[in-house]
């Protein structure tokens, strides 16, 4: 019933509550209030995740003065998105935290219902994968907690929901320690190595191995590749192992491809300039002029440089899993636009200018002259908002042997591309003495569908430091 009025009495007071559902009465009220409870610092802390999850849906409500609606409640106040811009970001935090913990509520409505059936855990185990435990740790890791040890174990009682084989909370183990141990778990338990993929942070700490994420550093770089798209090394499976003891070395087994030669500027997060972008979009059309004829795939540079950025698979079937709207953005017509202003203006370099001149089949990519600034509209526009927003903090780069890839900006000259088996995107790792440290992975065209990938025979042994 829309605001039902009701009194709850105990023993010290009478206190009357507005009971809130989502009918057309109480929408209104509902959005203003969902706001307002976004706003409070509850949804910043890491513990409230483990609260909410735990719970049956019907014994958690949220309050705010006399007005009260039930969990469920609000989050459809969320899927809505009639929400400001203001409170945006935190309303869709909370909305994927809730969806990956939605197995926990559907089977605490389940035991419910028939308690003597099932229970949440038995119910949850039945169709809940184990690596949904790395999931949630990357979901919920810009929650604030005072302790960052908090930031794994604060999630104890959901890893004991899934089954999962995790070390107990500790406060007499350094963080370091807790972040380590946890790494190793999820990769023994998933039998993956998925987690690299999520190692890449601002600041993380001095002391941790390379292969094991920094929960407690909130500002996670390239943290969520589209990786189920891609097959770069096909159908193979995944080989991490470790030494015995508390070593931190992580083997596993793959191939290097390539050694990064050539790099470009990054495209800065935050930037609302399109003049800016095009600069630095200008330095990247000028990288790609470095490869000489051809790519190695037979296809032009001007081509490759659009499939780099646009990055959509062409493997049959996958193209219903991208929403029509976003691959007209991105169109060959809109790139073609795009890239004639990116053109326009740049100086072009005297030994590039000559390689043009001089070699037959010269890149389309050949810049053009002009005193005016350039300007983006219409479909090119549309083109520069969508790459920029898939390719911010990233920048290109080339190998000896003249790939084309783009990764996050903490790459560097002398790194190495590597397809690890299992993995589904290359990896960019850096040589040490005695193995190799991971950087972060990448895109690289010619390689992500399996293109170069031989199969598991005569794989090298790599080590993660």
């Amino acid at each position: 019933m829309s605001q039902l009025s009701t009194s709850m009495t105990n023993k010290e007071s009478k206190i009357n509550v507005l009971f809130l559902d989502n009918s057309d009465g109480d929408r209104e009220i509902l959005l203003s209030l969902s706001k307002e409870i976004l706003e409070q610092p509850w949804f910043t802390r890491m513990w409230t995740i483990q609260e909410v999850a735990m719970a049956s849906p019907k014994a958690v409500y949220m309050c705010r003065g006399e007005a009260m609606m039930r969990w469920e409640t609000f989050m459809q106040a969320m899927a809505s998105k009639k929400l400001d811009p203001g409170v945006s970001s935190l309303a869709s935090s909370a909305a994927q935290i809730f969806n990956r913990l939605r197995p926990l509520f559907e089977s605490a409505r389940a035991s419910s219902r028939r308690p003597n059936l099932v229970s949440p855990q038995k119910l949850l185990r039945s169709f809940t994968p184990l690596r949904e435990i790395l999931n949630i740790l990357v979901e919920v890791r810009a929650k604030l907690a005072t302790d960052v040890r908090d930031k794994v174990f604060a999630l104890h009682g959901i890893f004991k929901a899934f089954d999962a084989r995790f070390p107990a909370p500790d406060y007499s183990k350094p963080a370091r320690q807790v972040f380590f141990e946890t790494a190793k778990a999820i990769i023994e338990q998933d039998e993956s190595l998925h987690i690299l993929y999520h190692v890449l942070s601002r600041s993380r700490m001095p002391d941790l191995p390379s292969w094991v994420p920094d929960w407690g550093d909130t500002e996670m770089i390239d943290g969520n590749p589209v990786f189920s798209f891609w097959s770069a090394t096909r159908d193979s499976i995944h080989r991490p192992s470790f030494e015995s003891g508390d070593s931190n070395i992580l083997h596993t087994a793959g191939k290097i491809i390539d050694k990064i030669s050539t790099s470009s500027t990054t495209l800065p997060r935050g930037n609302d300039r399109d003049s800016s972008d095009i600069k630095v979009f200008q330095d990247w059309l000028r990288c790609c002029q470095r490869i000489s004829g051809n790519y190695t795939t037979g296809e032009s540079i001007d081509e490759v440089f659009y499939k780099t950025l646009a990055q959509l698979p062409t493997k049959e079937g996958l193209d219903v899993y991208i929403p029509k709207s976003y691959r007209e953005k991105l169109s060959v017509e809109s790139y073609k636009e795009w890239v004639g202003v990116v053109k326009h203006g740049m100086e072009p370099s005297p030994t590039i200018q000559t390689a043009n001149d001089t070699r037959s089949g010269a890149s389309e990519l050949t810049s053009s002259t002009s005193t005016t600034a350039p300007f983006v509209d219409g479909l090119a526009k549309i083109f520069n908002d969508t790459i920029r927003e898939k390719l911010c903090e990233k920048l290109l780069f080339l190998t000896d042997t003249q790939y084309m890839g783009v990764a996050g900006d903490a790459i560097r000259e002398g790194d190495v591309v590597a397809l690890l088996s299992g993995l589904e995107m290359p990896m960019i790792l850096r040589p040490t003495e005695n193995g190799y440290t991971v950087v972060t992975w990448a895109y690289v065209h010619g390689i992500m569908e399996g293109e170069i990938w031989s199969g598991t025979d005569n794989l090298d042994h790599i080590k993660l430091l």
